[in-house]
């Protein structure tokens, strides 16, 4: 799991691992520290662990985070049904769906190119040649 701060929004990626505690707790940290407006995940079907998810919504505190999870796994649709639970402000999306995704987060049309960059080059640290979930139409045309 990568995650990095791109304005108010954080920029997450998983592999099809759950992340570490050591990550995870990384991540809540940061929340705790400054809490973001919005979160965009994509992962190739990794997310958080049953303790894990506990930890986030003990630490949400009945705090709506906007968030879109992007993924073609049906595992991952069940994970972000159970956090909606919680946090009423999460949604699902495809990798096809990544413009929706951005849209449904509210990230500024000219923002949105520089987000995905960030979440692609932290998809590269990742995997080599990037994952495979991490989809965005105007890759093709800008330098990424």
């Amino acid at each position: 799991m990568r995650f990095e701060q791109f304005g108010d929004t954080v920029a997450m990626v998983h592999t099809a691992d759950p992340p570490s505690d050591e990550e995870w707790d990384a991540y809540l940290a940061s929340q705790r520290a400054h809490w973001s407006a919005r979160v965009l995940v994509f992962t190739e079907g990794g997310g958080p662990t049953t303790l894990q998810r506990g930890r986030l919504n003990d630490a949400l505190a009945g705090r709506i985070v906007k968030t879109a999870v992007v993924s073609s796994s049906a595992v991952i649709r069940g994970i972000v049904t159970a956090l909606s639970w919680f946090n009423p402000g999460i949604k699902s999306f495809l990798p096809n769906e990544a413009s929706a995704a951005l849209r449904y987060l509210g990230v500024a049309v000219e923002d949105q190119a520089g987000l995905m960059q960030k979440v692609t080059r932290l998809s590269k640290e990742l995997k080599a040649g990037g994952l495979r979930c991490v989809v965005w139409p105007e890759q093709s045309s800008s330098r990424l």
